[in-house]
């Protein structure tokens, strides 16, 4: 009869094996308590051994941090858990687990976080954190390993679920600009490409990407109906891991994909393969709460009523107003205050 293996194997055969190359083998109880809590708190989940792997190479990305052995459990696990209250509840849990308390920084109190990307600036809401920190880390991790000529991480690319038109494609493009990515970068390490998983070429893209090492974004997978897409990804990433030539540009082949929830009415799930090679994360719509705190950064006169407005709006019109609609209303609106207060002479 098949079981996991036990604990006494994961921590010396899987997290000691990876944590020995940087001589962090003793926090490897730390470590699999976090996996553990997480197996115990979100069942319904599968969970695999390549997660303990992953969590150890993050781990080892973070471990020069101060708070960064919490850092690395909740961008590694926090993501998973759908209820945002549950999700909560297993960072407060973590933090005793861990015997740990989160660093304070200068910018704690401010509930909105900028991601400057190459031609403007994305503000989201505090809580998403994690997010940001996943797919910033998927960079870090892979990067870390290519100087290292270290062999190839265990999670190849990232996976954000979550409601329709709530920003998931747009937050992974702000952050790899953030980051130096362009569509039209010369070196091929820092370019990606942005293709749908419903587009006609969306096969080409792929190939492209993975041959010249770039990264890609593919946006609602849940597209994919024949799976064509899907066992693409999964051929691509499979072959990246048989790379013995360390120099070969495949090798810096990234996914980042999104869909819509899979508990959304005939929204299509992904093969456990595909998401067992892909780092998960689940992110919420924001509430209006959260809206209201990008509008009130963005200086906009009567947040409350701009915040409303969209809602309104959002809910008369159903389909095509989303996060970029929201966005792009804030831009135009900041651009029309800023224009008001030239003509009556109060900005220079």
């Amino acid at each position: 009869i098949f079981k996991m293996p036990e604990d006494e194997f994961l921590e010396k055969d899987i997290l000691q094996k990876v944590l020995s190359t940087k001589g962090l083998e003793s926090y490897s109880p730390q470590l699999l308590s976090a996996y553990n809590l997480i197996l115990e708190q979100n069942p319904l989940f599968v969970y695999s051994t390549r997660d303990l792997e992953n969590l150890a190479k993050r781990f080892m990305l973070l471990s020069a941090e101060s708070d960064g052995l919490l850092k690395a459990c909740v961008t590694e696990f926090a993501g998973t858990i759908y209820d945002s209250d549950a999700r909560h509840k297993f960072v407060r849990e973590l933090k005793e687990v861990l015997e740990v308390e989160e660093v304070e920084s200068k910018d704690n109190n401010a509930d909105v976080i900028e991601i400057v990307a190459s031609d403007k600036t994305l503000v989201v809401p505090k809580e998403k954190a994690y997010i940001i920190d996943g797919i910033e880390q998927v960079l870090a991790i892979s990067n870390q390993a290519m100087m290292a000529d270290q062999a190839h991480p265990f999670k190849q690319g990232l996976l954000i679920e979550g409601d329709p038109g709530i920003g998931k494609s747009t937050l992974i493009k702000a952050i790899l600009e953030k980051n130096g990515f362009s569509k039209r970068a010369v070196n091929s390490n820092k370019r990606y490409y942005e293709v749908s998983a419903g587009d006609d070429n969306v096969l080409e893209i792929l190939q492209k990407a993975y041959h010249e090492g770039a990264a890609v974004i593919v946006d609602e997978l849940d597209l994919d109906e024949d799976g064509k897409v899907e066992l693409c990804l999964n051929n691509f990433l499979t072959s990246q891991s048989n790379i013995i030539d360390k120099n070969a540009p495949e090798l810096n082949f990234k996914v980042f994909g999104s869909k819509n929830a899979s508990y959304e009415a005939g929204c299509k799930s992904l093969s456990p393969a595909l998401r067992n090679r892909l780092h998960f994360m689940y992110m919420d719509a924001y509430s209006e709460k959260k809206l209201v705190a990008i509008a009130t950064h963005a200086k906009i006169s009567d947040p409350e009523e701009f915040v409303k407005a969209y809602l309104q709006c959002q809910k008369e019109v159903k389909y095509g107003v989303n996060m970029r609609t929201f966005y792009m209303a804030l831009e135009l609106e900041v651009k029309a205050q800023v224009d008001l207060g030239k003509s009556a002479g109060l900005v220079v």
